[in-house]
């Protein structure tokens, strides 16, 4: 198993480009095992990737979501649709795989102080991310005949319906406990366990 994963980081490491190697550079460990045991769905992973984060954006756009980033309804709707397509194009179980080792990562970038679409993660974002990751592989699964177009048009409908789970937060972007009190930013922020908490993404 060595060998073939040294095998495997050669060729790898040959093909990449400057870009590339920053980017191989930002993933965390599981995600570059990932990329070592499926280089030739590693690409293909890549740029499904970019589509996922281009199309949120523009719905985003179109749409304005109240509190967009971290925890909102486009960070759910991005989450859900990469894995809708990844499940699609190259497999559930890789999809799956590719989504824990993601979240993974985060939480050693928490450990580190690192941020993430500018701010750190947390327990509950990380809940909320793999459960709206796991949702898009559902989708990806199913609806295996479907193109991009409806696989991006199910996760939004789903994400209406209330399907996938964002973090509650009030109209200003503060975020809120069970009892809907706002939670100073002091008492979660840089905190793995906190007191924020996952609702359904309904709107």
């Amino acid at each position: 198993m060595n060998r073939v994963l040294l095998i495997l980081l050669a060729f790898t490491s040959l093909s990449l480009t400057a870009q590339q190697k920053a980017s191989w550079k930002s993933l965390g460990r599981a995600e570059k095992v990932w990329v070592l045991m499926h280089p030739f769905s590693a690409k293909k992973a890549q740029k499904l990737t970019a589509l996922a984060v281009h199309h949120a954006d523009s719905i985003n756009d179109l749409v304005k979501f109240p509190n967009p980033e971290s925890g909102g309804r486009k960070d759910a709707l991005r989450h859900a649709y990469w894995m809708a397509l990844i499940s699609n194009k190259i497999g559930p179980k890789r999809a799956l795989w590719l989504g824990y080792a993601h979240e993974k990562a985060g939480k050693k970038d928490f450990e580190k102080g690192i941020e993430e679409d500018g701010s750190l993660a947390d327990q509950t974002a990380m809940q909320m991310d793999l459960i709206n990751n796991s949702f898009g592989v559902k989708v990806g699964k199913y609806c295996y005949e479907c193109d991009q177009q409806k696989l991006l048009e199910t996760v939004l409908e789903s994400l209406k319906k209330g399907e996938l789970k964002i973090i509650k937060q009030n109209s200003k972007g503060d975020f809120l406990d069970e009892d809907n009190e706002i939670i100073p930013t002091d008492s979660w922020k840089g905190r793995w366990e906190n007191e924020r908490v996952l609702i359904n993404s309904g709107f």
